[in-house]
C-alpha cells in the first residue's frame, strides 16, 4: 500500500510478504493491518509510517498497540465497508 506523505515529496507505504501457498486479495482498499517491525523477513514499511501518524495524532504508540496501517491511513474500510465487498468475495466465485 503507498500513499503521499504530508509533504508530498515522498510516501507513506507498506508491504506484507504472502506465503507461497496462499493469495492475497486488494480490491482497491488497503488490507494491511498491524505492522509488525520484529518481522522484517515478511514485513516492510516507509521510515515515516509511524512518525506521520503520531504528528497527525492518528496514532499513540504509547497506547501499546501496534500501528494499524489500515485504520490509520485508509477512509474506505471504515467509511464506505460496502466499497469494495463484492470485489472480495468474488475471488472465490
Amino acid at each position: 500500500h503507498i500513499l503521499p506523505d504530508p509533504t508530498g515529496a515522498s510516501a507513506i507505504w507498506a508491504a506484507r510478504r504472502v506465503p507461497d501457498d496462499s493469495f492475497a486479495v486488494v480490491p482497491n482498499v488497503f488490507i494491511i493491518r498491524d505492522i509488525d517491525t520484529e518481522d522484517e523477513e515478511n514485513c516492510m514499511f516507509s521510515d515515516t509510517v509511524h512518525s506521520v501518524a503520531r504528528q497527525l495524532k492518528w496514532w499513540d504508540p504509547t497506547a501499546g498497540k501496534p500501528l494499524d496501517f489500515t485504520a490509520v491511513y485508509s477512509d474506505g474500510e471504515y467509511s464506505h465497508k460496502y466499497y469494495s465487498g463484492r470485489r472480495s468475495w468474488g475471488v472465490f466465485g
